[in-house]
């Protein structure tokens, strides 16, 4: 079941890390809306329908380089509903918990507080160490 505060957390975490860049400035003593838009999200997901226009994705082809206009040389972009990432970032940070309590600790990828760059860096203090008379 989704919270109206569970979604305020997601909306805090999106707007730090970037995503949904002025969702609280523009909701900031509004907050009775996320138990609003958590009702409409328990709906939803009760009946397993979405409204259409909440799902609409529109892809915009940015240029990687302003000379050039080859497909290429364009970068897809995907722009969502605000009110569907608010959703998404909340349910995301479920799975997030769901997923410590079973995977295998040496799995890196996609994790909180770890990267595939941990292991890059495991693997090349490994290669430092070897002795090549061996």
């Amino acid at each position: 079941m989704v919270r109206g505060r569970l979604l305020v957390l997601a909306a805090a975490q999106a707007e730090h890390s970037g995503r949904a860049r002025g969702l609280l400035a523009q909701l900031e003593g509004t907050e009775a809306i996320f138990d609003d838009l958590a009702n409409l999200f328990n709906l939803f997901e009760d009946r397993g329908r979405w409204p259409r226009r909440i799902l609409e994705t529109y892809v915009s082809l940015i240029p990687k380089d302003p000379e050039k206009m080859g497909p290429a040389d364009l970068r897809p972009i995907s722009v969502t509903s605000v009110v569907y990432r608010l959703w998404a970032a909340h349910r995301l940070s479920e799975v997030m918990q769901w997923q410590e309590t079973w995977i295998h600790e040496s799995v890196r990828g996609f994790r909180p507080h770890s990267g595939t760059e941990d292991v890059l860096a495991q693997v090349s203090l490994r290669l430092e160490n070897l002795d090549p008379n061996q």
